[in-house]
């Protein structure tokens, strides 16, 4: 067998994970829902595609509002301390996701002449189709979402 062919437990290792549909574990953090305490999975790689230049950006926070699967509430989270949306519960940890998390919309405050904008990062299942996704956003707990200044924030699906 030479170098570049793949030991026989490297094959049979990729087909098993494929036949059984086993997910990879993904470095997340870990937030949790101020009403119910459930955790709320944020995949490393997902923040990174929302935000390609934050490792250049140290001092910079990066929130993002988050669903809770269990109790339907949105909230604003930032794994940096010093953001007002620091969930001081936060962990980092491994974790096996079970959709896809991507943008959903850019939630936009509205607050008269105020610039906050805050990324809706959804995750939703394989094969979950558009009137799923839009039914589901309708029954969302937001009225609570509040920028920094206080201004309430804008729901997109009303």
């Amino acid at each position: 067998m030479d170098r570049t062919s793949p030991k026989p437990q490297d094959i049979l290792r990729s087909t098993s994970a494929a036949r059984f549909n086993m997910r990879k574990d993904v470095s997340c953090y870990e937030f949790h829902c101020p009403k119910c305490h459930g955790p709320i999975m944020l995949p490393l790689d997902a923040l990174e595609r929302q935000f390609p230049d934050r490792e250049d950006r140290p001092n910079d926070d990066f929130p993002l509002a988050l669903v809770c699967v269990p109790c339907k509430r949105v909230d604003i989270y930032s794994p940096q301390q010093s953001s007002p949306y620091f969930d001081h519960e936060m962990l980092s940890k491994e974790w096996s996701p079970s959709g896809e998390t991507a943008l959903g919309a850019m939630l936009l405050c509205g607050g008269k002449g105020c610039q906050f904008r805050v990324a809706l990062l959804e995750t939703w299942t394989r094969g979950t189709t558009l009137q799923e996704k839009i039914d589901a956003r309708t029954i969302w707990e937001r009225k609570h979402l509040r920028c920094p200044y206080g201004h309430p924030i804008h729901w997109p699906w009303l």
